[in-house]
């Protein structure tokens, strides 16, 4: 299904009445639902709602062809075991509407599957490509190298950067627009950002705030001037990981190896030139 109408299928699934005008009658009347839709399909991949397909609960069918003469054999049996079902139900609790809805190991179980049925929009795959180059282990020597850094003015005496040696494997913090765009996805540089490229950009935004991470300072309702953040001495809209530390904002890199970071206190970074563009 197209997008328009996946939206349009929910809604019509969400439905617990339908108003019909039947033959001859004037007004509408008010039917409520009194069956179960079901479809087949041979796709694997055929949700389309990224935040997920609670509405549809899925079978797999494994066998090669299904056995109609035993399913008509045993049909009754089959709708006396659903009819004692909601009898017991019904005894439990005689009024208001019964809960209708999976629980538990069985509830997770049919999250898994909805999950592997849904299709990956574009945007997602952006997200996915973006933390990957984010996780990237490198040694600090190979990031200032793509950063085309001068090694030797950004050195300490002792030929670490604030304690960090040239050596440890690090990897970045954060990202902005124009970071996630140009280095992690490879678009030209001297291309202008298209309409598509900006929504699939707020839509990675969005969904990365839900799950937790800082875009900016994190705060709501502020323009993007006042609301940005200062990483490794540039200060930028940046998005930033959720279990960033105060060292790590200052440095502009997280250290791999806990033991190849300086002590708790001991890096002191300026917000001069020398630490833009760390990421």
């Amino acid at each position: 299904m197209a997008k328009s109408e996946a939206n349009d299928a929910k809604a019509f699934m969400s439905r617990q009445q339908d108003d019909v005008r039947m033959v001859y009658d004037r007004s509408r009347t008010s039917f409520p639902r009194q069956c179960v839709i079901w479809g087949t399909t041979n796709d694997k991949e055929y949700l389309r709602d990224a935040t997920g397909g609670r509405r549809y609960l899925i079978v797999e069918m494994t066998a090669e062809q299904i056995d109609t003469d035993r399913i008509e054999r045993d049909r009754d049996a089959i709708w006396q075991a659903a009819a004692l079902g909601y009898d017991e139900m019904r005894a439990e609790q005689p009024y208001g509407t019964l809960p209708l809805f999976l629980q538990g190991e069985a509830a997770e179980t049919a999250k898994q599957m909805q999950e592997r049925a849904r299709k990956s929009e574009a945007w997602e795959g952006w997200m996915e490509t973006i933390i990957e180059w984010l996780d990237e282990g490198l040694t600090l020597q190979e990031l200032f190298n793509r950063q085309e850094r001068d090694t030797e003015k950004l050195l300490d005496g002792d030929d670490t950067f604030h304690g960090v040696p040239l050596t440890a494997m690090v990897c970045r913090v954060a990202f902005s627009q124009q970071d996630a765009m140009r280095k992690a996805l490879g678009m030209n540089a001297n291309a202008p950002i298209t309409a598509q490229a900006e929504q699939f950009w707020s839509k990675v935004v969005s969904k990365m705030k839900e799950q937790g991470w800082i875009h900016g300072k994190g705060k709501e309702n502020v323009p993007a001037t006042r609301n940005r953040a200062t990483i490794g001495g540039k200060q930028k809209m940046w998005m930033i990981r959720p279990d960033i530390t105060d060292e790590e904002r200052k440095r502009g890199f997280r250290v791999c190896n806990p033991a190849q970071a300086p002590e708790s206190g001991s890096t002191q970074v300026a917000d001069d030139d020398d630490y833009d563009d760390l990421l």
